[in-house]
């Protein structure tokens, strides 16, 4: 069986990190982390999506975090996700 623990997930070396700009006012971010062990199938990962924009109407920001694991020793696959937006006009 595999536990996902973010607080270990946050231990990982980070595998990606992209900051991008979209234009004058709009901010994109995500990064990756992911942890592998081949003894036993095990794999382990977490994403992690920002998105803020402020604009002339208001302004909107949204995050989403997915967390999954696998294993093939008993077949066990499970899950999460995360998801949140705000917006302001």
């Amino acid at each position: 069986m595999i536990i996902s623990d973010l607080d270990y997930l946050e231990t990982v070396s980070e595998t990606l990190s992209e900051n991008v700009s979209g234009g004058r006012r709009a901010a994109n971010a995500w990064t990756q982390f992911s942890a592998l062990a081949v003894g036993q199938n095990t794999q382990t990962s977490a994403v992690t999506n920002l998105f803020a924009y402020s604009g002339n109407q208001g302004s909107y920001a949204t995050s989403s975090t997915v967390v999954s694991s696998a294993a093939s020793g008993n077949n066990t696959v499970s899950s999460a996700t995360a998801v949140s937006s705000a917006s302001v006009s």
